[in-house]
Protein backbone atom coordinates (compact mmCIF):
# COMPACT_ATOMS: atom_id res chain seq x y z
CA UNK A 1 0.00 0.00 0.00
CA UNK A 2 1.34 3.40 -1.17
CA UNK A 3 2.01 5.87 2.16
CA UNK A 4 1.55 9.22 1.39
CA UNK A 5 3.34 12.48 2.14
CA UNK A 6 2.95 16.05 2.89
CA UNK A 7 3.77 18.06 -0.44
CA UNK A 8 6.21 20.77 0.43
CA UNK A 9 4.49 22.87 -1.90
CA UNK A 10 0.78 21.15 -2.23
CA UNK A 11 -0.93 18.40 -1.54
CA UNK A 12 -0.71 14.99 -0.15
CA UNK A 13 1.40 12.88 -2.64
CA UNK A 14 2.30 9.25 -2.62
CA UNK A 15 5.75 8.48 -2.01
CA UNK A 16 6.79 8.49 -5.39
CA UNK A 17 9.54 10.56 -7.02
CA UNK A 18 8.86 13.69 -9.10
CA UNK A 19 11.61 12.88 -11.50
CA UNK A 20 14.39 10.29 -11.53
CA UNK A 21 17.16 10.03 -8.97
CA UNK A 22 19.98 10.37 -11.45
CA UNK A 23 18.32 13.71 -12.75
CA UNK A 24 18.72 14.63 -9.02
CA UNK A 25 22.26 13.96 -9.08
CA UNK A 26 23.13 15.37 -11.66
CA UNK A 27 20.83 18.41 -10.74
CA UNK A 28 22.73 18.83 -7.39
CA UNK A 29 26.34 18.97 -9.28
CA UNK A 30 25.36 21.72 -11.16
CA UNK A 31 24.60 23.71 -7.99
CA UNK A 32 27.97 22.64 -6.47
CA UNK A 33 29.39 24.90 -9.53
CA UNK A 34 28.68 27.99 -7.42
CA UNK A 35 31.04 26.68 -4.29
CA UNK A 36 33.40 25.76 -6.97
CA UNK A 37 33.52 29.47 -8.29
CA UNK A 38 32.98 30.91 -4.71
CA UNK A 39 35.94 28.80 -3.09
CA UNK A 40 38.20 30.27 -6.32
CA UNK A 41 37.17 33.84 -5.79
CA UNK A 42 37.68 33.80 -1.89
CA UNK A 43 41.29 32.81 -2.05
CA UNK A 44 41.97 34.26 -5.53
CA UNK A 45 44.63 37.15 -4.99
CA UNK A 46 43.02 40.56 -5.45
CA UNK A 47 44.70 43.97 -4.60
CA UNK A 48 41.58 45.03 -2.47
CA UNK A 49 39.42 43.12 -0.04
CA UNK A 50 36.94 42.38 -2.35
CA UNK A 51 35.71 39.27 -4.10
CA UNK A 52 36.65 41.38 -7.44
CA UNK A 53 39.54 43.83 -7.64
CA UNK A 54 37.19 46.28 -9.69
CA UNK A 55 33.77 46.77 -10.29
CA UNK A 56 34.01 46.82 -13.95
CA UNK A 57 33.99 43.51 -14.25
CA UNK A 58 30.82 42.77 -12.31
CA UNK A 59 27.86 42.99 -15.20
CA UNK A 60 29.95 39.91 -17.16
CA UNK A 61 31.37 38.54 -14.27
CA UNK A 62 28.60 38.05 -11.73
CA UNK A 63 25.31 39.44 -12.88
CA UNK A 64 25.42 37.77 -16.58
CA UNK A 65 26.62 34.60 -15.58
CA UNK A 66 23.78 34.26 -12.90
CA UNK A 67 21.57 34.82 -15.13
CA UNK A 68 22.10 32.04 -17.32
CA UNK A 69 22.81 29.63 -14.77
CA UNK A 70 19.76 30.36 -13.05
CA UNK A 71 17.63 29.76 -15.91
CA UNK A 72 19.72 27.30 -16.81
CA UNK A 73 18.61 25.36 -13.91
CA UNK A 74 14.94 25.61 -14.41
CA UNK A 75 15.06 24.45 -17.52
CA UNK A 76 16.84 21.39 -15.91
CA UNK A 77 14.49 20.84 -13.82
CA UNK A 78 11.50 21.12 -16.20
CA UNK A 79 13.30 18.32 -18.39
CA UNK A 80 13.63 16.05 -14.89
CA UNK A 81 9.59 16.64 -14.01
CA UNK A 82 8.19 17.02 -17.34
CA UNK A 83 8.18 12.56 -17.18
CA UNK A 84 6.79 12.02 -13.88
CA UNK A 85 3.06 14.07 -14.41
CA UNK A 86 4.85 17.08 -12.27
CA UNK A 87 4.33 20.80 -14.13
CA UNK A 88 6.04 23.59 -13.14
CA UNK A 89 2.39 24.89 -12.04
CA UNK A 90 1.92 21.86 -9.78
CA UNK A 91 5.37 22.61 -8.29
CA UNK A 92 5.09 25.96 -7.50
CA UNK A 93 1.30 25.30 -6.04
CA UNK A 94 -0.89 28.03 -4.03
CA UNK A 95 -2.75 28.96 -7.18
CA UNK A 96 -4.20 32.39 -6.98
CA UNK A 97 -7.86 32.85 -7.52
CA UNK A 98 -8.69 36.42 -6.03
CA UNK A 99 -6.76 39.06 -5.01
CA UNK A 100 -7.21 38.12 -1.08
CA UNK A 101 -5.19 35.41 -1.86
CA UNK A 102 -2.35 37.49 -3.66
CA UNK A 103 -2.30 39.91 -0.64
CA UNK A 104 -1.84 36.97 1.35
CA UNK A 105 1.40 35.92 -0.54
CA UNK A 106 2.66 39.18 -0.86
CA UNK A 107 2.15 40.28 2.93
CA UNK A 108 3.33 36.45 4.08
CA UNK A 109 6.58 37.64 1.61
CA UNK A 110 7.17 40.80 3.27
CA UNK A 111 6.94 39.27 6.76
CA UNK A 112 9.67 36.94 5.61
CA UNK A 113 11.53 39.55 4.61
CA UNK A 114 11.19 41.23 8.13
CA UNK A 115 12.41 38.22 9.68
CA UNK A 116 15.19 37.36 7.80
CA UNK A 117 16.42 41.49 8.70
CA UNK A 118 15.85 40.66 12.32
CA UNK A 119 17.61 36.88 11.90
CA UNK A 120 20.28 37.98 10.05
CA UNK A 121 21.24 40.72 12.42
CA UNK A 122 21.29 38.64 15.16
CA UNK A 123 23.26 35.79 14.26
CA UNK A 124 25.62 38.78 12.66
CA UNK A 125 26.33 39.53 16.18
CA UNK A 126 26.44 36.04 17.85
CA UNK A 127 28.93 35.00 14.87
CA UNK A 128 30.82 38.10 14.97
CA UNK A 129 33.08 39.58 12.17
CA UNK A 130 34.09 37.16 9.41
CA UNK A 131 37.41 36.99 7.78
CA UNK A 132 36.28 36.48 4.00
CA UNK A 133 36.33 38.75 0.86
CA UNK A 134 33.44 41.22 1.13
CA UNK A 135 31.13 41.32 -1.97
CA UNK A 136 30.04 45.07 -1.85
CA UNK A 137 32.04 45.23 -5.35
CA UNK A 138 28.88 43.35 -7.13
CA UNK A 139 26.31 46.03 -5.90
CA UNK A 140 24.80 47.96 -8.74
CA UNK A 141 26.11 51.44 -9.45
CA UNK A 142 24.06 53.69 -11.72
CA UNK A 143 20.71 53.05 -13.36
CA UNK A 144 21.40 50.83 -16.00
CA UNK A 145 23.30 48.54 -13.54
CA UNK A 146 20.21 48.45 -11.19
CA UNK A 147 17.75 47.86 -13.68
CA UNK A 148 19.89 44.90 -14.09
CA UNK A 149 20.56 43.61 -10.45
CA UNK A 150 16.51 43.92 -10.31
CA UNK A 151 16.37 41.16 -12.93
CA UNK A 152 18.95 38.78 -11.26
CA UNK A 153 16.87 39.70 -7.62
CA UNK A 154 13.35 38.61 -9.50
CA UNK A 155 15.45 35.57 -11.02
CA UNK A 156 17.15 34.73 -7.73
CA UNK A 157 13.51 35.03 -6.08
CA UNK A 158 11.79 32.99 -8.42
CA UNK A 159 14.46 30.51 -9.56
CA UNK A 160 15.78 29.41 -6.41
CA UNK A 161 12.66 28.74 -4.55
CA UNK A 162 11.16 26.65 -7.40
CA UNK A 163 14.43 24.80 -7.60
CA UNK A 164 15.01 24.06 -3.84
CA UNK A 165 12.09 24.72 -1.99
CA UNK A 166 10.48 23.23 -4.84
CA UNK A 167 11.72 20.58 -6.75
CA UNK A 168 14.63 19.33 -4.10
CA UNK A 169 12.83 19.63 -1.23
CA UNK A 170 9.69 17.95 -2.77
CA UNK A 171 12.31 15.05 -4.50
CA UNK A 172 13.86 14.19 -0.84
CA UNK A 173 10.45 13.95 1.16
CA UNK A 174 9.92 11.30 -2.02
CA UNK A 175 12.84 9.64 -1.59
CA UNK A 176 11.91 9.32 2.14
CA UNK A 177 12.98 11.49 4.19
CA UNK A 178 11.23 12.75 6.82
CA UNK A 179 9.90 16.50 6.10
CA UNK A 180 11.69 18.59 8.72
CA UNK A 181 14.97 16.28 6.67
CA UNK A 182 13.94 17.20 3.86
CA UNK A 183 13.78 20.60 4.71
CA UNK A 184 17.41 20.69 6.14
CA UNK A 185 19.29 19.48 3.30
CA UNK A 186 18.00 21.48 0.67
CA UNK A 187 18.87 24.49 3.02
CA UNK A 188 22.32 23.25 3.41
CA UNK A 189 22.88 22.10 -0.19
CA UNK A 190 21.40 25.65 -1.38
CA UNK A 191 23.34 27.98 0.97
CA UNK A 192 26.84 26.00 -0.11
CA UNK A 193 26.31 27.77 -3.42
CA UNK A 194 27.16 31.33 -1.33
CA UNK A 195 30.47 30.35 -0.27
CA UNK A 196 31.50 33.23 -2.55
CA UNK A 197 30.26 35.53 0.55
CA UNK A 198 32.19 33.33 3.39
CA UNK A 199 31.78 31.20 5.94
CA UNK A 200 29.54 33.39 8.34
CA UNK A 201 27.06 34.13 5.59
CA UNK A 202 27.09 30.53 4.84
CA UNK A 203 25.68 29.86 8.37
CA UNK A 204 22.79 32.39 8.14
CA UNK A 205 22.02 31.56 4.46
CA UNK A 206 21.45 28.41 5.61
CA UNK A 207 18.80 29.60 8.41
CA UNK A 208 17.14 31.59 6.15
CA UNK A 209 16.77 28.73 3.55
CA UNK A 210 15.01 26.87 6.81
CA UNK A 211 12.96 29.41 7.18
CA UNK A 212 11.72 29.35 3.15
CA UNK A 213 11.80 25.73 3.11
CA UNK A 214 8.90 25.99 6.49
CA UNK A 215 7.07 28.84 4.47
CA UNK A 216 6.68 26.34 1.58
CA UNK A 217 5.84 23.66 3.31
CA UNK A 218 3.54 25.34 5.24
CA UNK A 219 2.08 27.56 3.33
CA UNK A 220 1.83 24.66 0.22
CA UNK A 221 2.83 27.35 -1.87
CA UNK A 222 6.32 28.97 -3.56
CA UNK A 223 4.68 31.93 -4.07
CA UNK A 224 5.19 33.72 -0.49
CA UNK A 225 9.09 32.43 -0.39
CA UNK A 226 9.39 34.09 -4.21
CA UNK A 227 8.23 37.14 -3.45
CA UNK A 228 9.95 37.58 0.13
CA UNK A 229 12.81 36.10 -1.60
CA UNK A 230 13.34 38.48 -4.48
CA UNK A 231 12.38 41.66 -2.43
CA UNK A 232 14.89 40.84 0.21
CA UNK A 233 17.85 40.40 -2.85
CA UNK A 234 16.61 43.74 -4.42
CA UNK A 235 16.80 45.33 -0.96
CA UNK A 236 20.32 44.17 -0.64
CA UNK A 237 21.68 46.51 -2.75
CA UNK A 238 20.71 49.35 -0.50
CA UNK A 239 21.15 47.66 2.98
CA UNK A 240 24.67 46.34 2.38
CA UNK A 241 26.12 49.59 1.27
CA UNK A 242 28.79 50.30 3.95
Amino acid sequence: MATTIAHPTGQARSRTLIAPVWHTIVLVAFLCIPLISGFIVQHQETPNNQIFASHSVVMMRFYIPVLIYEWFLVLLVWLGIRGRGMTVGKLIGGRWSNAKDVAVDIGLGLLMVITMLIVGGALGRVLGPGHAKATTVILPQGGIELAVWLLVSFTAGVVEEFVCRGYLQTQLAGMGLPATAAIFAQAVIFSIGHIYEGINAVIVITVYAVLFGLLAWWRKSLRPGMIGHFCFDFLAAFLSRG
